[in-house]
């Protein structure tokens, strides 16, 4: 007798071609349930296919999967009236016969300014309209794709027998989206929640939500979503934990459950090239936030360049992130009189990103002193880990980075505050380098590492996850 496959409706704004931290987790997500039996569709915003980014993470190589599927709504409201101004018109895209096996694209594509871009662009750039729309944007800037989500999934759970709905953040939106299907359909509901929302008061979310009454609202959306939801993931232990304390009295805290980014080596390349012998290559891909201070770094390279005459000449910092934060820290490079030691780049798309990565010396890791900082794992250290190539993490010991890369020993952790211990790290790097001929490596624990891996222990997790809340919902145990 064969059995029914069960299926999964995941809920994210993000998604690839677009290339977010946030895009590459539900990717993964999505890849990873699907390979392991499940049927999956994907309810994520329209492609933007102006955009550079992820150019090489076409949506079709994920469908190759053969039973993910992708559905596509417009953005939010601001898109839409966009369109209006500049009559702009929709398109569709279809990929195959309908439904999961096949996948298929639903979206608009814009055709071009209109007549109506001057007073558009009036409207937009008001501090009336400006203000009106920085006090409405709740629970975050994605808020007004809410309706287009629920229309959507609306449809797709009434045409469809879903076993489990699943939502990612960031945005918050698409928990508020999973909050309402939950009510309307009750249907058994995991949150992707990834990091800790309004618990962390110091680094991501005051960042995001900047606005002091949006975050006590915050807080009672967080409250009610997580008492609705029957599994609650995140990437770090410390921050499930953070939910237990909080909820212990109100709640089934067994829901909340780490689940890591995980490493896919099916997304490596194929061909990897070498690290060169005659440069010591240091890498860092991603953005360079105000709550992880890189002075620490700079005033390092200072010093090492101080101790080690010529050192411009062999070794080279290869930043890569987004364009909008340059100033500042080329700014800060002058300063610190180290320009020779940097070369700054765009960021990259994920195949760019991991052939810069095997062909680096050494993968550098910020972290900051802040509380939830040391709570996380960042997106980067995953890729790391994936490439095998030599880790310096610049974090403090009791931090979760610092605790992986002991447990993996992929590679060395120095306090970020302390520049003469990363001088003189990186100045022993470099001798240990030189004298193995252009060569610096690590002898990764494979066991430690097998616990991240997504077609093992990672994907094991999430399929027993959801098994259980399915288990549940036939026991008749799931709460309304």
């Amino acid at each position: 007798m064969q059995h029914k496959r069960k299926r999964l409706l995941l809920i994210t704004y993000c998604f690839p071609p677009d290339n977010p931290t946030a895009s590459r987790r539900s990717a993964r997500v999505a890849r990873t349930v699907a390979r392991m039996g499940w049927d999956v569709d994907v309810l994520t915003v329209e492609r933007r296919d102006d955009s550079a980014v992820g150019k090489d993470v076409p949506t079709s190589d994920l469908l190759a999967e053969g039973n993910l599927g992708v559905f596509r709504t417009a953005p939010n409201l601001r898109t839409m009236v966009r369109r209006m101004f500049l009559r702009t018109g929709a398109a569709k895209e279809t990929s195959g016969e309908s439904g999961a096996a096949s996948g298929r694209f639903e979206g608009g594509q814009a055709s071009g300014p209109g007549p109506h871009l001057a007073l558009y662009r009036w409207l937009r750039d008001t501090h009336t309209y400006q203000s009106i729309a920085r006090q409405l944007k709740w629970p975050d800037p994605m808020a007004t794709w809410l309706p287009f989500v629920l229309a959507k999934a609306w449809r797709l759970i009434r045409d469809n027998d879903y076993d489990v709905l699943m939502t990612n953040s960031y945005p918050y939106t698409s928990h508020l989206a999973g909050l309402v299907l939950k009510r309307l359909f009750d249907i058994p509901w995991v949150m992707d929640m990834r990091d800790g929302w309004a618990l962390d008061e110091y680094e991501t979310f005051p960042r995001l939500v900047p606005i002091p009454w949006h975050r006590r609202l915050h807080s009672w959306l967080m409250d009610r979503v997580a008492a609705r939801a029957q599994s609650i993931w995140n990437l770090t232990p410390p921050i499930p934990q953070a939910f237990v304390d909080r909820y212990l009295n109100d709640m089934d805290t067994d829901k909340f459950v780490t689940v890591f980014q995980g490493i896919d080596l099916e997304e490596l390349p194929r061909s990897r090239a070498a690290p060169p012998r005659d440069h010591f290559v240091i890498s860092y891909t991603g953005h360079f936030y105000s709550s992880i201070p890189n002075e620490g770094l700079l005033e390092a390279l200072r010093l090492l360049r101080s101790k080690l005459p010529g050192v411009e000449r062999i070794l080279k910092l290869k930043v890569h992130r987004s364009d909008s934060t340059h100033a500042v820290t080329r700014a800060k490079v002058r300063q610190y009189q180290v320009q020779e030691l940097l070369e700054f780049g765009p960021l990259l798309s994920e195949k760019e990103m991991f052939e810069l990565l095997f062909q680096s010396t050494v993968q550098l890791v910020l972290g900051g002193n802040n509380p939830w900082t040391k709570k996380r794992l960042t997106t980067k250290l995953f890729d790391y880990l994936a490439t095998g190539r030599p880790i310096l993490a610049l974090v403090t010991d009791d931090s979760a980075i610092s605790q992986v890369i002991h447990e993996t020993r992929s590679g060395w952790c120095v306090p970020p505050d302390r520049p003469d211990l990363i001088a003189g790290k990186l100045r022993g790097l470099i001798t240990t380098w030189q004298k193995n001929q252009g060569r610096l490596e690590v002898k990764v624990n494979a066991r430690a590492l097998s616990k991240y891996s997504l077609s093992g222990a990672v994907g094991k997790l999430m399929l027993s996850e959801l098994e259980r809340v399915t288990d549940r919902r036939r026991s008749g145990s799931v709460p309304p």
